[in-house]
């Protein structure tokens, strides 16, 4: 894929990923840099995600596969906090996979999920304090980050078994898990 474009991910591996310039997908998206469609025609999601070649637009790629993943497992509808969990989960799955295969991609994007993380604890964290304790305040969807960025941390501690993250990781993306039985484990 060209910089400078984006693919429309479809889930039907028989098709081929259509390319869609820029203007299109800022149209489609409503302006939005990146955004998933739970069901964008036949019940299958489409992944809307500008693509410049920075590392970035890899992360906002793999975010919204994890959003795509949830959509086609779970059958009920999932809670925002769960649904970024999946997104932040496939972030991190995606750096998993690189290690092997491109180590210095893999550090760097490393380096930038953990200042994603570090982001989300001191700016979204602030403010999402703040909106608490302010009675009718508006909400906004970034209040979703900070639980979500914890949720995952917690279930990719290292003192958690193998079988016991893969269950907790497909129970995420099944739609079958919630916030507090992520912290909790």
């Amino acid at each position: 894929m060209a910089p400078g474009s984006a693919a429309r991910i479809d889930t039907d591996l028989h098709s081929v990923p259509t390319v869609l310039d820029p203007d299109t997908v800022s149209r489609l998206s409503g302006g939005a840099r990146a955004l998933t469609i739970e069901d964008g025609g036949q019940g299958r999601p489409v992944v809307l995600c500008p693509f410049a070649g920075r590392l970035r637009d890899a992360m906002a790629l793999a975010h919204e596969l994890g959003h795509a993943l949830q959509y086609l497992n779970a059958k009920d509808p999932v809670p925002p906090i769960m649904r970024e969990v999946a997104a932040f989960l496939a972030e991190h799955a995606m750096i998993d996979g690189l290690r092997d295969v491109a180590p210095d991609v893999a550090t760097h994007l490393q380096q930038y999920w953990d200042f994603q993380t570090w982001h989300i604890f001191h700016g979204g964290a602030a403010a999402l304090h703040r909106a608490l304790a302010t009675p009718g305040a508006r909400y906004h969807y970034d209040w979703n980050y900070p639980m979500a960025r914890m949720a995952v941390l917690t279930l990719l501690a290292p003192d958690l078994s193998p079988q016991r993250s893969e269950h907790l990781v497909t129970a995420v993306l099944n739609g079958r898990l919630q916030v507090s039985d992520c912290l909790a484990s």
